[in-house]
C-alpha cells in the first residue's frame, strides 16, 4: 500500500526523485560547463578534463549518498554501507565478473573471424593492463553504481518487478550519458546511438542480476570498471561493417539476459522482490 504522501501514479518515490535530482543537476553542470568553455573538445591534457571526471564521479556518488542520508530511515542508510563494503562473497561472483566482461568483449573479434576469416590484432599489448587500469576505472565509471544500482533500483523494486526496475534505470542511466555526445574526446562522441543503447541494457541486465543476487554494491562497481576496461583494451581493432555491429551486440544482449534470468528467476523475473536484508555474517 502506497504512503498518502506519495501519489500512486508517480513513477518514481520521493528518494529515486531526490536522486535523479542531484545526480543529474551535479553532472550535467560539470559537463554542461566542459562543453560550453572548450568549445565541444576535451582531452586529459586540459584542466577541465578533471572537471569531466568529477562531474561523471560525484553526481551519481553524491546524489547516492543524499537519498540514503537525507530522505530514507536509518537502517536503510546502514544497509547501504554494508552493501558498499560487501566483499565476503563465494569465489565464483569474482571468476564470473573477471571472465565475463573479457568474454563479451573477445566477442566482436570472433565474429570478424567468422565473417573475413582473419581476427585482426587483438592482443597488440599484454592483457594484464586491464587489471593495470582498472583503478582508473573504478573511479571514472565504476563508483557510478553507488547511485544506479545502489540507490535507484532497489527503490523502484519497491513498486516494481526486477524486470521493470532494470528497464526503468537503463532509461534513466541512458539519458544521464547525453552530454557526452557533444562533447570532442569521450568515448560517446560520434558513436552510434543505438549500438551504445543496446550495449547498456546488456550491461544493465547484468548489474541488476549480480545485485539483486548478492545485494553487494562493491561487486556491481568491479563489474562495472572491468566492463570499461575490456572495452577500453579491445576497441582498437573493432568490427568495421555495420551488420556485424549489430549482430555481436545482440547477441551480447541475447547472452546476458539469459544469465540474468537464471540468476533472478528464483525471485521470478516478473515480480517484486523482498526487502534488503543483509546479515552480520555470511
Amino acid at each position: 500500500m502506497m504512503k498518502k504522501t506519495e501519489k500512486s501514479g508517480n513513477v518514481l518515490n520521493k528518494k529515486s526523485r531526490i536522486y535523479i535530482l542531484y545526480c543529474y543537476a551535479i553532472t550535467w553542470s560539470a559537463w554542461g560547463t566542459v562543453i560550453l568553455l572548450s568549445h565541444g573538445k576535451i582531452s586529459p591534457e586540459q584542466p577541465l578534463y578533471l572537471l569531466y571526471g568529477l562531474g561523471g564521479l560525484l553526481g551519481p556518488v553524491l546524489a547516492a549518498f543524499i537519498a540514503h542520508k537525507f530522505y530514507g530511515p536509518k537502517n536503510e542508510f546502514k544497509q547501504f554501507l554494508q552493501q558498499l563494503v560487501r566483499v565476503k562473497l563465494h569465489y565464483m561472483w569474482f571468476m564470473g565478473i573477471i571472465l565475463l566482461p573479457f568474454a563479451l568483449s573477445f566477442l566482436p573479434f570472433s565474429m570478424e573471424w567468422s565473417n573475413s576469416g582473419h581476427m585482426g590484432e587483438i592482443f597488440v599489448k599484454p592483457y594484464y593492463t586491464v587489471f593495470l587500469t582498472l583503478p582508473m576505472f573504478i573511479i571514472g565509471g565504476g563508483m557510478e553504481e553507488l547511485g544506479w544500482r545502489g540507490t535507484l533500483l532497489p527503490e523502484l523494486n519497491k513498486k516494481y518487478s526486477i524486470f521493470t526496475s532494470t528497464l526503468v534505470v537503463t532509461v534513466f542511466w541512458l539519458f544521464w550519458h547525453v552530454p557526452l555526445w557533444f562533447i570532442n574526446g569521450t568515448v560517446q562522441f560520434g558513436s552510434n546511438l543505438e549500438i551504445f543503447m543496446i550495449s547498456l541494457l546488456t550491461i544493465s541486465l547484468l548489474l541488476s542480476a549480480v545485485y539483486i543476487k548478492t545485494r553487494s554494491i562493491f561487486l556491481c562497481v568491479l563489474l562495472h570498471a572491468l566492463f570499461n576496461s575490456n572495452g577500453s583494451y579491445f576497441a582498437a581493432s573493432n568490427v568495421e561493417a555495420t551488420w556485424p555491429e549489430y549482430l555481436t551486440v545482440i547477441i551480447q544482449l541475447f547472452i546476458c539476459f539469459i544469465i540474468y534470468y537464471f540468476l533472478v528467476r528464483r525471485n521470478n523475473l516478473f515480480k517484486k522482490i523482498p526487502p534488503i536484508r543483509i546479515k552480520n555474517t555470511d
